[in-house]
């Protein structure tokens, strides 16, 4: 992979980490629940390592990681923190959202080629991903609330907020059109998950 691709692909991730480091901040201010919150403040630790080790790759490759989040990252952490007030299980919903959209892309980037010393970096990366979506959802099991979405709830939410992010990302008058895609679409899985 030219390095060029390289660069843009691990600063796609940096960018995933930050945005994630934005919403758990705001589901740790709005949960409301200390046991939750420390679980949360962990998770967010992690992501802090990633956006270091990331960007640390991307200097010894010649590149500038991005040190903070872009639009995409002020409507996800807006977001969390409306869902968070709702309480643990709004904190633990959006945060499954968010993990999902970050597992999402450690996938895709470990589907390509990647440098050795890159390679080793994300697969870390990733298993603290699983890590934090299976706990989630194992919460959220507990709690009486399905730990993951119905496929047609997953696909509706997965590509609202692909369409939200990538249009907060390159063009902010569309902000608003894919912002409502992802609000009917949070919407709708939250009704088919409670009929689930």
């Amino acid at each position: 992979m030219p390095d060029d691709m390289l660069l843009a692909t691990l600063r796609h991730l940096v960018l995933a980490d930050i945005d994630a480091i934005t919403a758990y901040t705001q589901a740790i201010d709005h949960c409301g629940d200390e046991a939750l919150a420390r679980t949360l403040s962990q998770f967010r630790a992690d992501h802090h390592r990633h956006v270091r080790n990331l960007g640390d790759a991307m200097e010894r490759l010649g590149g500038r990681p991005p040190r903070q989040t872009d639009f995409s990252g002020f409507a996800i952490a807006s977001f969390t923190a409306i869902a968070a007030d709702a309480g643990r299980a709004g904190a633990l919903t959006a945060m499954e959202s968010n993990e999902a959209a970050a597992n999402d892309a450690y996938r895709q980037t470990l589907s390509r080629y990647l440098p050795d010393d890159i390679r080793r970096i994300v697969e870390r990366n990733h298993a603290d991903e699983e890590h934090h979506l299976a706990t989630i959802r194992r919460e959220l099991h507990q709690m009486g609330v399905a730990g993951e979405m119905p496929a047609p709830a997953a696909a509706a939410q997965g590509w609202a907020r692909a369409t939200w992010t990538t249009a907060l990302r390159r063009n902010v008058p569309a902000m608003l059109l894919a912002a409502g895609a992802a609000g009917a679409a949070w919407l709708g899985s939250r009704l088919i998950r409670q009929r689930w």
